[in-house]
């Protein structure tokens, strides 16, 4: 009899309780909800201020024209003389010689062309030729010395060319400067506008001189990261390229090891003495 007199009210206490536990659930559930909506906030600020922060990485603190005149004063204090340039790149002409690939039709592309030292010997030597470079006082030092040149973006610029546009591309000290991805889309731009039997020269700096890996790869404040000969020579070959081959080259005019014939000096001259620079050489399948 008495359990049949508080039975309601037992009833009415537990409904109340069920209620007040759904309520609870429901609180917890949009705790939840917020929780995971906080935290998502937080990645997407997270993600935007790497973003801005790689951004502004990326920036030059000045006008582009001021920067284009100081690599120009750089490339005048630390690469050399126009004259000395034009020596080093002698080389090329035998190898160009023997491919016989440039014509009117095809003619070589250079690829970041500087000062313009490569096209003047070319021209020297009637080899049909042209250049193009973004660096706005480099190309006007080009068509100072009467030089065929477009201003523009590389990669940019070869992706306006059509298909088996050139009988061969060069590509001087340009390569060391690029994000690998950049570097990547690049080669393909070579690979497809380059004719078949076409010829490739890259040029890098060589890390394998010590000295050039300790410090003269890192007095140019645009270097990005060294290309070893084997990494250059493998992604070359990756594209539709063949014979691909490495080409030491500019041995240290810094002599630093005594002229003697013993292993240890012998070894330093390999390590420290050895060629500044290295090109791969190779042509379109």
């Amino acid at each position: 009899r008495i359990l049949g007199l508080i039975q309601p009210e037992l009833n009415a206490r537990l409904e109340k309780l069920h209620t007040l536990e759904n309520l609870l659930k429901d609180v917890e559930a949009a705790g939840l909800d917020q929780h995971r909506e906080l935290n998502n906030l937080r990645a997407q600020v997270q993600l935007r201020n790497r973003k801005t922060a790689a951004s502004t990485d990326n920036e030059l603190p000045l006008d582009s024209q001021w920067f284009d005149s100081f690599y120009l004063r750089f490339e005048n204090t630390f690469r050399g003389t126009r004259e000395d340039i034009r020596q080093r790149f002698s080389i090329y002409l035998p190898i160009l010689r023997d491919s016989a690939s440039v014509t009117q039709s095809a003619p070589l592309l250079d690829v970041g062309c500087g000062r313009g030292e490569w096209l003047e010997l070319l021209q020297s030597e009637q080899v049909a030729a042209q250049g193009v470079d973004s660096n706005t006082a480099m190309i006007k030092e080009c068509r100072q010395f009467g030089l065929p040149v477009v201003h523009a973006d590389a990669l940019t610029y070869l992706r306006t060319l059509p298909s088996n546009s050139f009988g061969a591309l060069t590509c001087f000290h340009l390569l060391e400067h690029l994000a690998f991805p950049s570097l990547l889309r690049l080669l393909r731009e070579f690979e497809r506008v380059l004719q078949p039997n076409g010829l490739l020269i890259l040029e890098t700096p060589n890390i394998s001189n010590a000295r050039v890996a300790l410090e003269e790869f890192y007095v140019d404040p645009t270097h990005r990261r060294p290309l070893p000969s084997r990494l250059l020579e493998f992604l070359v070959s990756s594209f539709e390229f063949r014979e691909a081959r490495v080409v030491p080259l500019h041995p240290t005019r810094h002599r630093i090891v005594p002229d003697e014939n013993s292993m240890l000096a012998v070894w330093l001259r390999n390590q420290f003495e050895g060629p500044e620079d290295y090109a791969i050489v190779a042509s379109r399948k």
